[in-house]
C-alpha cells in the first residue's frame, strides 16, 4: 500500500473580486421568481459557490492540454481528469460578499423571429445579484513531498496566470456570460507561501484565526510572497470583436418595474444604480436581425436554423416554449458575446401615454399609463452615450470569416438607424446613430468606421461580407443539389 505523501507547504491567496456587471448562479425556481441566485450564508445572504469559481478556472486550460503526460504537475493542480487520478490541489472556497450585496430582479422574454412579438409562454423573471457587489476570494494549494522545489515553477505558473486571468476580467462566472453577465476583476492579489516545518507554527495561528480577519492579515503579510518574480501572464485574445460607439437619436427603455408605487408603471433599466444597455437586450436584436439577413439572401433554406443555433446557441424547448430542465442533449452555447454597458450623457424623463378605444375614438377605461424612458443629454454633440461591443470567440478566420461579416451587416443596421434596442419600438424609442466603430481580431484592428463614412480598412471589411455571400452561395446549391 502506497504511503500518504508528505504535506510540505501551503500557500494562501487572498484578494477582492469586484462584479463589474450582475452575477447570476442560479439555484432553481424560487416562490415567486421563476430563477434564484444561491444563497445560504449568515442570514441567507447570496455567495458564489467556490465549485463555480473554480470550474471556470480549469476551463481555462483545455482537457487534452491537462490530459498530456509532460502536464502530470499541472494534473495534480487542479486534479486528475479521470476518475482514479488525484484531486486537485487548489481549494477554492465560497466567496462571500464583503458588505451589502443588493439582489435585483430582472424580466425575461423570447421573442418570436416571425411575429416579432413575445413568444407564448415566453415571459420570466430572474433575481441577479448587481453589479458593484465585493467578495473576498481565498485560495488555498497544497505543496507535496513529490513535488521537488524546482516543480513548483509550474504550480507558481499556473497559480500566475489564474490571478491574472481574473485581474484583467478574462474570467466571468455564472450563468448569462454571453449576453454581459459575470464580468468580475480580481484586486489587491497577495500570496502567502507556508513552508513546513519553518512555518508550520504559523500554519496553525492562520487556521485557528478563521474568524478574525485582522489576525490572518497580520499573520499572511510575515510570509514570502509565493509569486515573487514571476514574470506577468499576458493573454492571447482569440476574439473576432466589433465595437461600436452610438449616440440615441430620441430615447430609448429597456424595461424595468418599478419598486416603489409611486414610481412610473415602467422605468428604464438600471444596475448599481446607473442606467444600462443590457446585453440580454442588444442579444436579442442582434440575433433576430441576424437571422432576418440570413433567411433574406438565403431563402427558406433549413441550413439557416443549423447557422442560427451553432452559432447563437440554442436551448431545447417544450411545445409551450419553456426550457427543458435537466436537459443538455442538444444544447449549442453561443459564440456571441456581448456586453452589457452603462449609459452616459442620459437623462430619464417621464411621458403620460394612454390607450385608445378604437370603435369609440375615446381613451380606454385604465387606460392611462407613464413610462420613463432616458433621453440624450448630448444631442448637439458627438459624444456617445452608449456602446455596443460583439464578439466571436475562438475566431477562425478560415472558417468563421462569413460569421464576421454577418455581424458588419447587424453593424450596418444599428449604424443607420434601422435595427432599434430595447422596447416601445413602434412609438420610435430605442434607433442609435452611429458615431465610430473598431474592427479587429485577434487583438489587432483590422478597420475602423468614423463620422462622415470615413472607413480605414475597407477591403477587409468588405471580404468578410463576400463570405457571408459565398457562404450563403454554397448553401443554395447544397440546397438544389439535395432536391
Amino acid at each position: 500500500m502506497a504511503q500518504p505523501e508528505k504535506i510540505v507547504g501551503k500557500v494562501i491567496v487572498t484578494g477582492v473580486l469586484r462584479a463589474l456587471t450582475p452575477i447570476l448562479i442560479g439555484a432553481g425556481e424560487g416562490e415567486y421568481i421563476d430563477i434564484e441566485v444561491v444563497k445560504g450564508y449568515e442570514g441567507n445572504r447570496p455567495y458564489i459557490p467556490g465549485t463555480s469559481l473554480a470550474g471556470v478556472l480549469r476551463a481555462l486550460w483545455p482537457k487534452e492540454e491537462l490530459l498530456q503526460n509532460q502536464n502530470e504537475l499541472l494534473r495534480f493542480f487542479w486534479g486528475g481528469v479521470q476518475d482514479s487520478e488525484a484531486q486537485s490541489h487548489i481549494v477554492v472556497h465560497d466567496l462571500i460578499p464583503n458588505g451589502n450585496a443588493v439582489l435585483t430582479v430582472r424580466d425575461g422574454i423570447r421573442i418570436d423571429p416571425e411575429k416579432g412579438q413575445v413568444a407564448p409562454g415566453a415571459k420570466y423573471d430572474y433575481e441577479v445579484l448587481d453589479a458593484g457587489a465585493e467578495f473576498n476570494l481565498i485560495f488555498e494549494i497544497t505543496l507535496r513531498d513529490r513535488f521537488k522545489e524546482g516543480d513548483f515553477a509550474l504550480f507558481k505558473k499556473t497559480l500566475n496566470r489564474v490571478t491574472s486571468e481574473l485581474a484583467n476580467g478574462k474570467v466571468p462566472v455564472g450563468a448569462k456570460t454571453n449576453n454581459g453577465f459575470g464580468r468580475v476583476t480580481l484586486h489587491d492579489a497577495k500570496s502567502a507561501w507556508f513552508s513546513f516545518p519553518a512555518h508550520a507554527a504559523d500554519w496553525f495561528r492562520y487556521r485557528a484565526a478563521e474568524k478574525n480577519s485582522s489576525v490572518r492579515t497580520t499573520l499572511l503579510a510575515t510570509l514570502p510572497d509565493f509569486l515573487a518574480g514571476v514574470e506577468p501572464f499576458i493573454s492571447r485574445d482569440t476574439s473576432f470583436v466589433i465595437s461600436g460607439h452610438f449616440k440615441i437619436k430620441s430615447s430609448l427603455i429597456i424595461g424595468a418595474s418599478p419598486a416603489d408605487p409611486a414610481q412610473p408603471d415602467k422605468l428604464h433599466l438600471t444596475s448599481n444604480n446607473q442606467p444600462i444597455l443590457s446585453g440580454t437586450s442588444i442579444k436579442g436584436a442582434i440575433r433576430g436581425r441576424a437571422e432576418k439577413i440570413l433567411r433574406t439572401l438565403a431563402g427558406d433554406n433549413p441550413c439557416v436554423n443549423q447557422l442560427m443555433q451553432k452559432n447563437f446557441g440554442y436551448v431545447p424547448t417544450d411545445q409551450q416554449g419553456k426550457k427543458v430542465r435537466g436537459k443538455t442533449q442538444g444544447v449549442e452555447k453561443s459564440r456571441i458575446v456581448v456586453e452589457e454597458t452603462p449609459l452616459r450623457n442620459v437623462g430619464a424623463e417621464i411621458q403620460s401615454r394612454i390607450r385608445i378605444d378604437r370603435f369609440t375614438g375615446g381613451v380606454m377605461a385604465g387606460g392611462l399609463f407613464d413610462s420613463m424612458p432616458v433621453w440624450s443629454d448630448n444631442a448637439g454633440g458627438q459624444e456617445d452615450d452608449a456602446i455596443i461591443t460583439m464578439s466571436i470567440r475562438n475566431f477562425c478566420e478560415e472558417s468563421d470569416a462569413w460569421l464576421a461579416g454577418l455581424l458588419l451587416l447587424v453593424l450596418k443596421d444599428l449604424w443607420t438607424e434601422d435595427l432599434p434596442i430595447g422596447g416601445e419600438k413602434n412609438v420610435g424609442r430605442g434607433i442609435l446613430q452611429g458615431i465610430s466603430a473598431t474592427v479587429g481580431r485577434h487583438g489587432v484592428e483590422v478597420g475602423c468606421l468614423g463620422v462622415a463614412g470615413a472607413v480605414r480598412g475597407r477591403q477587409q471589411l468588405e471580404n468578410y461580407v463576400s463570405k457571408l455571400h459565398e457562404k450563403l452561395a454554397e448553401l443554395r446549391q447544397s440546397e438544389v443539389a439535395h432536391g
